[in-house]
Parts: C-alpha cells; structure tokens; sequence
C-alpha cells in the first residue's frame, strides 16, 4: 500500500518536468507564429462544399488593420484559389512576407494586403501556464488528501491529462502528429471522466453490477476519438478519403455527437446520485460535482450555435474552455478535503467521547456508529475479551450480522493477528487461516482487521470492518486513524476491566467475609492469561508475569484435598478448574459454582447432577469422584480430568465430521445413554457441547480415546420416588437448550426417551451438514419450523437415502413417530451411517 502511495505521488510530481517542457516549445511555437500571425479566424460551413468564410478577426492585428471584415469569403490568397481553410494556414506560415487576400464582399470582388505579425500573447500564455500547472496541481493534493482512494486517482489522471493537453503548443496543421495525439489523449479523459463520474459519491449500483461498464466508458473514448485520430494519420501517409470519411468531417462529428453526449453522460450519472443516493451527505457530494460540472457542459451546448462565437472572440475561447472544465475537478478536490477533513473530526470526537464512556459495550456501541459515518464500511464489527473468559465476544455490530458471537481463544485468526500486532487485510493477510475461519469471514465480507492490543501488548479485541461503499481499499492514512483510536479504545478496555474487578473483587471479599466469620481461609487467585492458581499471598504469576486477580471466592485447598492448579473454563455460574488430588496422589477436574451468587435453585441442580452422574459408572459417561460444599459454602463437584475436545469444537473447526466418524462417536453416545436411560435418567441437555472426544497417551503419540457425555445438571429422573427425594424440575419446566429440544420439551409438556432421541438425530445432522435441522431462536419459531413438514437431509449426501429415512424418524414432531428407545435407533442410525461412509469412500472409484 505504501508503495503504491509513492508510486502515484511520484508520477503526479513527474509531470511537472513534461508539462514545463511542452509549455516552453508551446512557448517558442508562438513567438514563431505571432511573426505570421494575421488574426483571421476561417469556418467551413458543412452545408456550404467549398466555402471559406472569415468568422472572426481579432481586433487590431493585421487582418483587421488590412480591412479584413467578419462574413468575407476568402477565394484565393497571392492568387492562388483555396479549396480549404488548411491551404490557407499553409501558404500564411510559408514565409513572413505581405500576403494580398481575394475576397468576395457584397458580391464585389476585392484585394486586401495583410503585413503579417503581431506581438507576442503574453497575457493569453500566461493564463495557459497558470491554468495546466493549476490542473497539474490538483492530483498531488488529491493524493495528499484522500491517498489510495480511487476518486483521488482518477481525478490526479485526468487532470494530469488535461494539463498536457494544455500545455501541447499550438495545433493548426491538420495533419501534424500532434493532432492525433490529442486526439487520443481527448479519448482518454472521456474514459476517465466518465469513470469518475460513476464512482461519486461510491460506484452506484447498476455499475456494480455490470462490470463490464467501466472498460466501455474508455473503449467509447478511445474509440471515437482515436478513429478520427487515424483518418488524419491516414490522410497524411496519402490516403484520399471520401468526404464523409475525411479527418475533418470526422472532426467535426466530434464536436457535434461525441462531445455533448459525453458531457451530458457525465452530468447524468451524478445527478442520478444526487436524486436517488440513500444518504444525504453523499447526495450532496453529488450535486456539488453535478454543479461543477453544469457550466462546462452549457459551454459545450453553445458551442454546436453561433452563440459562442457571437459573444466570445476566438482567441478567447480556448481559456474559456480550460476554466470552465477546471470547476468540476476542484469541486472534487473539494470533497475530498472535506471529507479528509471530516473523517479526521470524526475519530477525533470519538476518541474524546470513548475516553469518557467507562461501559465497554456503549464504546462498542459509539465506535460501529462514528465508524460508519468516518469510513463508510458496509458492515462494522467490535468483539472484546470478556472479563472471565479467554474468548473475544461481540460487542456491537452493524450490516452483517455474525452467525457466531464469539471468536474462541484458539481462534487462529487471534493468533495470526496478535502475531501482526497491526491492521490487516483480509483475505490478503491471512492466507493461513483454516477453511472454517475463511467461510465465517467471508460471511462478515471482512476487509480489514484491527487489533485493540493492551498496554501489554496483549490481544484485548478485534474491529472488522467490511468493504468501503466507495469499494476503495483502506490507505495508510486510515490505518494510521483506525490504529490510533483502537488504541484508545484499549486504554478504556482497560480502565473499564480494572474498575470491574476492583468492584467484583470487594463485592466477592464481603460476601465470602460475611459468610465466613472467623474463618481463615487462603482463598485462590489466578492468572488472567494462562488461569494458573495460586496462594492470595502470591501477586505475580511466575510463568508469564501477569499480576493475578482473584478467583471465584473458593479456598485453593478445598476440604484440605484438592489444591486447584488452573483454570479451565469460566461460566456465569462458575468454574472449571484443573486440581490435584493430594490424597491419591492424581490429577481431576473440579466444577465450582459461585455458591450464594447463584441462587438455591441452581445450587440444587448441581448437587442433583453430582448424585445423578455418580450413580452413573459407564465409560461413556463422565466419572464423577466426589461432591460437596467448599468451605467459603460454594458447591463442587470432582470429576476425572479429560483431555480432547467437544463436537462443538469439532464442527466449528471442521464445518462437518465424516460419516464414518459421525458413526464411531454416536455409538459411543448411544451406549453413554442407554446406561442412563437404563438407571431411569433422561439427559434432556445432549448437544455439542456436552460430546467430548478424549485423547490418551500412545506410543505414537496422541490417539483417540472414548468419547463422554457431559453435564447431567438438567436431566430428569423417571422414577416418581426417586423425583420426589430429588426434588427435580416441575413438569412445565423448560430446561435444557433450545435447538436440541424435541417439541414436548419446548412446550413444557413430559420428557422420555424419546425426548433423548430428538437431541441424538439433531446432533447426527449437525455433524453431517455442519447445521441445524430447524432453525429458531426462541422455542415458539423451532417448534413452527418442526411441525412445517417432514426432515430432508441435504443433498449434497449423496447416497443417504436410508439414513434421511432414520433421521427423520428421529426427529418426528409426534414422540410416538420415533424409535421408542435409544437401543431402537442405535440399531438403525449406527448402520446407515457406515453406510454413507462406505459409498463415500467408493465414489471416487466409481467416478
């Protein structure tokens, strides 16, 4: 980017050299032609073959002084008869000498001697000069203003072309090579105005979506312009043209057709945008360039009558011209500055407004709005580091809404851009992002990524931005802005975590104080980063040196047994923590609720869960050791220490598991279940999240291990004594999660094992297909979408016509409809799986 920033700056300021030369030969070339010059301007009336007729003398020159008048027919020149006005110049700027002009007069015939020469036109060069280096000076400050924009560029082209036209010395032999030249340089600012015109205030949409009409504004341009360009080439190699093909004839069709078609196809175009643009800062921009543009095209109008040449001298018209077409470049030039000017007010309030805000998600809030009115991304998107969690979640969001709210800590994207530790570009930046990181990106139509990094230089949150509107690409200049105020952004991150967890923390040491009494206990700190705990009379972790924080209020020993060592996860309702048991010498898990925070309902669960999963001994379920109250009065729960990783993580990261995996791991499930079902429990919370597929040690390194079923806190038991000594959910209840819920559950109605079947067929298709059978976000749209017709599995599995007909028995709105038990299903499901996966792996073969 930077590069190319230079390269344009260069090439603007390279210019000057070549204008300056073309404007010292133009120079020279009129101090040669005034020493000819007689003031007598020719026309050729079209309607009028063979006719020359003296349009315009310029007042005082030699033409004028000889008695020359306006309407004169000049027939022959020194005696020779003209047949064109070209001749004329010819045999004028021969030689210095008296010249005698035939002319007709009132059907009188007379002779006029012209003494040619006239002083030099300094005034008439002087505004030349000033007006190309005026034009020469417009693309560097269109750079410097708006750099990388696509406006600037066009507009610093054109100008630039303008300004050599400008500045070529004067054309008045038809057959010189400086005429095609700027010709063909007439084609090209026809390509480039009209282009610039499309993309003010952005590239308006039924360009957008005809690509292809960009190209053909500069094909049209170079086209016409460049056919007349080659009938003078043409006819001076030798080539005798037809009259209606001749350069002139063509050159006038030029000004005739090409000319107020291309400034009334410029004016159109914007003032298209300026009626119908959805924004009023940009439907302003558009009028003010539709303004700028308006005299020039006027000029153009009156430039096919007699008007113009009736209220203009000749020798005037041409700095006419160059003035007029100057406004629409600097009312451009205008936007830009204001909107440079702009952008720059923008953050600068912003920053002063976040400094202010101490709630992180209102900063969220105002940084998506002013965002949107500084850069005019399509979609912005601020995600931030929760207090109690390692995950970044969305703060606020405008245009595309994400599918997921969060990016997980082992993101890869976090890692690439932590590693950057500066804004990037997507996708240019991250080629080593995984296909599933790509595809949700893709989905945010993500551009660029800036960190919000901490005074740590640690990963506190992401701004995406989307595509600009404009579809310029984001400049230095906008990376430099967007980096200063994401910085700012961190800074009250930071304020707002700290003045959070003082509060929490004083909030946490009078309950727990209160509750305590007497008591002395050493309650557990943590690290924020790596989660390791340690003593409170510790401050620093020793492994990465961040200052520790305290924990849920548990004691780091709890029941003088198990010393937790590291935190593994962090919910609403607690914690996970990595412990060690000090009498039997092993490493488990402990599950610790925020005890009195949460309130006895939910205290009651997990007590309930501990019993339940306890009772449980099978390998596919979760081994549960012990169970209590610490001695700050939290709840626990001690489990076998597991290592792999959830369904959950593996659809996310993965998009779909194969079939022949689907199959090894819901078998498992299915067992897992059927002992609980077999002890008289429905999970009634199976889902994703709650599968985990271990690992264990093997000599070749990692292998995979049994897989485990989660999280018993919301299951029923369907034994009525044992409900009534548990004191379960009341039937009406709505426990569990939505869009894994059969229909009786949404509805609050009664749960059996078929309730469990519904949740088993959700998670085959989801990890078949990477979604959800029926979509929902509230129970009411889920049970719509169960009842609308019958499950399709997706097309794209060819070959599962068997396993769409066990899915859609599974998934059933009526609970009769589905397999009465889970062994029915195992039976069923575990068969046409291996199935799919079979035909899968023949496909290529067969191919």
């Amino acid at each position: 980017m930077a590069v190319r920033r230079r390269t344009e700056l260069l090439f603007a300021i390279g210019l000057v050299p070549l204008v300056l030369t073309l404007l010292v030969l133009q120079a020279l070339d009129r101090y040669d032609f005034s020493r000819r010059q007689v003031g007598v301007y020719l026309e050729e009336p079209p309607d009028e073959p063979g006719v020359i007729r003296v349009s315009q003398i310029v007042p005082g020159f030699p033409s004028d002084l000889a008695g020359v008048k306006p309407g004169d027919l000049l027939k022959t020149l020194n005696g020779v008869p003209l047949k064109s006005s070209s001749e004329m110049d010819a045999i004028t700027e021969a030689g210095h000498g008296t010249v005698v002009y035939g002319v007709v007069r009132n059907g009188k015939h007379l002779d006029l001697v012209v003494h040619p020469g006239a002083p030099f036109p300094y005034f008439a060069f002087a505004v030349n000069v000033l007006v190309a280096l005026g034009y020469l000076a417009i693309g560097p400050l269109a750079l410097a203003k708006r750099p990388g924009y696509l406006r600037a560029r066009l507009l610093s082209i054109f100008t630039a072309a303008v300004a050599i036209e400008i500045a070529l010395p004067e054309i008045r032999d038809t057959v010189s090579l400086l005429l095609p030249l700027s010709l063909l340089n007439n084609g090209f600012q026809m390509g480039t105005h009209l282009h610039l015109a499309s993309v003010l205030p952005e590239r308006q949409g039924w360009v957008r979506r005809r690509p292809w009409v960009i190209p053909l504004f500069y094909v049209i341009g170079l086209g016409t312009f460049g056919t007349v360009a080659a009938a003078f080439v043409a006819e001076r190699f030798g080539w005798q043209a037809p009259q209606r093909l001749s350069g002139n004839t063509l050159f006038q069709w030029l000004g005739w057709v090409v000319l107020p078609a291309w400034a009334l196809g410029a004016l159109v175009l914007l003032a298209r945008q300026a009626r119908i643009y959805p924004e009023a800062k940009g439907r302003q921009q558009a009028s003010l360039v539709a303004a700028g543009l308006l005299p020039w095209t006027i000029l153009v109008g009156l430039s096919q009558t007699k008007v113009l040449d009736a209220w203009v001298p000749m020798h005037w018209q041409d700095v006419i011209w160059n003035f007029t077409l100057l406004i629409f470049p600097l009312a451009v030039v205008i936007i830009l500055v204001r909107e440079a000017r702009s952008q720059e007010r923008i953050l600068l309030s912003l920053t002063d407004e976040v400094q202010r805000v101490t709630s992180v998600g209102e900063v969220s809030r105002i940084v998506s709005i002013d965002l949107h009115e500084a850069f005019h991304p399509k979609s912005t998107h601020v995600f931030y580091r929760q207090r109690h969690s390692r995950d970044l979640t969305l703060g606020h969001s405008t245009g595309v809404a994400p599918r997921e709210e969060q990016i997980p800590e082992n993101s890869v994207l976090l890692r690439l851009v932590e590693a950057y530790g500066k804004a990037v570009d997507y996708p240019e930046d991250l080629a080593g992002l995984p296909p599933s990181e790509r595809e949700w990106l893709d989905r945010l139509e993500a551009r660029l990524i800036v960190p919000l990094t901490g005074r740590d230089h640690r990963l506190l949150g992401l701004l995406i931005l989307g595509e600009k509107k404009s579809e310029e690409p984001y400049s230095e200049h906008d990376r430099a802005l967007l980096q200063a105020l994401t910085n700012q952004i961190a800074l009250v991150y930071e304020n707002a975590r700290l003045k959070d967890s003082v509060e929490q923390s004083a909030k946490v040491q009078r309950e727990v104080l209160a509750r305590l009494g007497d008591k002395q206990l050493q309650l557990v700190h943590e690290c924020p980063k790596c989660g390791r705990c340690y003593d409170a009379s510790e401050e620093v972790c020793p492994v990465d040196r961040n200052e520790l924080q305290p924990s849920i209020p548990v004691e780091r020993v709890i029941m003088g047994r198990y010393r937790l060592d590291r935190r593994l996860e962090r919910g609403g309702m607690g914690a996970i923590f990595e412990a060690r048991d000090l009498h039997l010498g092993r490493a488990v898990a402990v599950k610790v609720l925020h005890g009195a925070l949460i309130g006895e309902e939910v205290t009651k669960r997990f007590e309930i869960e501990a019993r339940l999963t306890a009772s449980l001994h099978h390998p596919n379920v979760v081994t549960v050791f012990d169970y209590g109250t610490t001695g700050t009065g939290n709840s626990f729960l001690v489990m076998e220490l597991l290592h792999g990783f959830t369904l959950m993580a593996a659809i996310r990261d993965e998009r779909t598991v194969p079939p022949a995996t689907v199959a090894r791991w819901l078998d498992q499930v299915c067992e897992g279940i059927k002992a609980a079902h077999r002890a008289g429990i429905i999970h009634r919370d199976l889902k994703p999240a709650n599968i985990f597929v271990t690992r264990v040690d093997a000599p070749e390194g990692y292998k995979e291990g049994p897989v485990k079923i989660l999280d018993f806190g919301v299951a029923k038991v369907r034994s009525a004594a044992r409900a009534a000594t548990q004191g379960l959910t009341a039937p009406g209840a709505l426990v569990g999660t939505f869009n894994y819920m059969a229909p009786e559950q949404l509805s609050g109605g009664e749960v059996d094992e078929r309730s469990d079947v519904f949740a088993l067929g959700v998670l085959a298709v989801e990890s078949l297909t990477g979604d959800r059978p029926f979509a929902g976000t509230n129970p009411g749209v889920i049970l719509t979408s169960i009842a609308a017709a019958p499950f399709h599995l997706d097309g794209a599995l060819a070959g599962g016509e068997r396993l769409e007909a066990v899915l859609a028995k599974c998934l059933a709105h009526d609970p009769a409809q589905r397999f009465a038990s889970v062994a029915a299903l195992q039976a069923e499901l575990i068969p046409a799986l291996r199935e799919l996966a079979a035909a899968e792996t023949a496909q290529p073969a067969v191919s």
